[in-house]
């Protein structure tokens, strides 16, 4: 038998009793939850720092390979465009003897070529007087030839020999022999 002293007023009603014990539940609940969805974020935050450094360790020598091939290329394209700034700057001198000799008056004797940079210094002898005159005008009709200038050097004696200079100037590029044609 149970007796309960406390007046009907002051007793909790059994819907207050029921409340009470459903909200420890709840809290209870509630803290098994919070507790679960941090524990659950705490593993989602562990792996995905593992596989953001694994992800690191692999891609790193990848990385490192990509940025030494980077460096591999430019220094290759800037090793090509100066082989080909050379090539363009660079005569030919096959076509420069052939000029020179195609050009060259009956009378004209070659003593010795001399080249600084695209600047041919030719020295000689000629029979004629006006000889390196004739051999000037005919270098100059050259689509090759930017400028040539010729000058006597010294009266060889009692011959009628005569030392003379020329220096041709010479085209190094398709530009230089197109402005010389128009």
């Amino acid at each position: 038998m149970e007796f309960n002293l406390i007046p009907q007023e002051q007793r909790p009603s059994s819907w207050s009793l029921l409340a009470l014990r459903l909200s420890k539940k709840l809290a209870a609940l509630l803290v098994v939850v919070t507790l679960a969805v941090g524990a659950a974020g705490a593993i989602f935050q562990m792996r995905t720092i593992w596989e953001q450094e694994r992800f690191t360790d692999q891609a790193f020598p990848i990385q490192k390979r990509i940025v030494q091939q980077n460096e591999w290329e430019r220094k290759l394209h800037e090793l090509k465009e100066r082989h080909d700034e050379d090539q363009r700057n660079r005569l030919h001198w096959p076509e420069i003897l052939v000029c020179l000799a195609d050009t060259k008056p009956e009378g004209a004797f070659v003593e010795k070529i001399e080249m600084r940079r695209h600047v041919l210094s030719i020295s000689g002898m000629a029979n004629e007087v006006g000889t390196e005159r004739k051999w000037q005008d005919a270098l100059r009709r050259q689509p090759s030839v930017r400028s040539v200038s010729a000058s006597r050097m010294k009266q060889a004696g009692q011959t009628a020999e005569t030392a003379f200079l020329l220096e041709v100037e010479w085209a190094n590029d398709e530009q230089d022999t197109s402005r010389q044609k128009a």
